[in-house]
């Protein structure tokens, strides 16, 4: 387990200059988190220790607070990308984010190990790079060594009710004195047994888990690896995609038995599965060579994993995106009728229009191409 000593008295010289920390400057403790083993994993929800990427978590100072990142130098879901020049994957990076706050909420909102969390609102972006320096998650995938990454935390609002929790985290990544990314995560944390009681009066009828699902259950019409930038068509989440002038729609379909989209058994999609949908979503809609930069979701609702979950797209497409260089594409999930989340994923598509395409590999058309 990752020491718990606090920060200050680990590195006390840099105790007097956290007072002055902002989200432009390098959290100060940085130096003092260890990166030699992981945190438990029940701290960040993880079954398997390979899916634990959160090292360390320790208090800066009243009301700030700073986690350790490894990240993994190898990964089946998050390395498995078809991309040039080579990037850290930006939902690795929002995973070690979500990790740092489920871990809040054992050790400084006293949640118990055992408490459901649900993420409510979470806005994710890259930290644009400065004049000459390659991307963040570009220089990320240059370094030779195990990336070693600080996410600062705060939280700006906490209210708490028949002990359950929702808060609002505000966090940036850092590389040592270089930002990678920032944003906010709001969610709500619930101990087991008061979420259930919850789940049985809005929802009697009981929800098969994942694991329940068939470990070969067909996905008919399955995207195409290469469609959505990816080489393993298991970590395809998408199935029975058209593009039509409006956008995208598809429908999710994720192997039940995946070791990181489906790590514990559930009953519903985590959110980082419908990020990762959203992603594929939008590079479906844009083009699979466009670089994701930032994200911005709203969830509703859970979704079944044992009923069907329909992904629709809009936002500009072809020369309209082209000419905007970094076009935001909306991406919605709808079960029973019902919108049950919504993301915005922001797409850097002004390299791939400037330059020749390698062929285009999205999906065929059910409409007249659009300008």
């Amino acid at each position: 387990m990752a020491d718990s000593t606090p920060l200050e008295e680990r590195d006390a010289s840099s105790a007097s200059r956290s007072k002055s920390e902002s989200h432009t400057t390098p959290p100060s403790y940085a130096s003092a988190l260890s990166y030699d083993r992981t945190v438990d994993r029940r701290e960040v929800q993880r079954c398997a220790l390979s899916e634990v990427f959160l090292t360390d978590f320790a208090q800066s100072d009243s009301g700030k607070y700073v986690a350790a990142a490894l990240l993994p130098t190898s990964h089946a879901c998050f390395g498995d990308h078809i991309r040039v020049p080579q990037a850290v994957d930006t939902l690795l990076l929002l995973e070690c984010c979500r990790q740092a706050v489920i871990c809040a909420s054992h050790r400084v909102l006293g949640q118990a190990l055992e408490s459901t969390s649900q993420v409510t609102d979470w806005t994710f972006q890259l930290v644009a790079p400065a004049g000459g320096e390659p991307p963040p998650d570009e220089a990320l995938a240059s370094q030779r060594d195990p990336v070693q990454m600080a996410i600062r935390l705060a939280i700006a609002s906490r209210d708490q009710t028949q002990g359950s929790v929702a808060a609002d985290f505000v966090l940036d990544a850092w590389h040592g004195t270089r930002p990678v990314a920032h944003g906010k995560i709001s969610a709500r944390f619930v101990p087991t047994e008061l979420a259930e009681s919850f789940r049985l009066y809005y929802q009697p009828k009981r929800w098969i888990t994942s694991h329940e699902l068939p470990r070969t259950q067909a996905r008919p019409s399955p995207v195409l690896p290469a469609q959505v930038a990816r080489h393993n068509p298991a970590n395809v989440v998408l199935t029975d995609a058209r593009l039509r002038p409006a956008g995208v729609t598809a429908v999710l379909g994720v192997i039940p038995d995946h070791p990181t989209y489906f790590d514990d058994p559930t009953d519903h999609y985590p959110a980082m599965v419908l990020m990762e949908a959203a992603r594929q979503a939008a590079l479906l809609h844009s083009g699979p060579d466009g670089r994701v930069l930032a994200y911005r979701a709203s969830l509703y609702q859970l979704a079944d994993v044992g009923s069907a979950v329909r992904v629709v797209t809009s936002g500009p497409r072809g020369r309209a995106a082209a000419r905007g260089g970094q076009p935001e594409i909306a991406v919605r999930f709808m079960q029973h009728g019902v919108e049950l989340s919504e993301v915005h994923v922001k797409v850097d598509v002004a390299e791939r229009a400037s330059a020749p395409s390698s062929g285009d590999k999205r999906p065929p058309i059910d409409g007249p191409p659009t300008a």
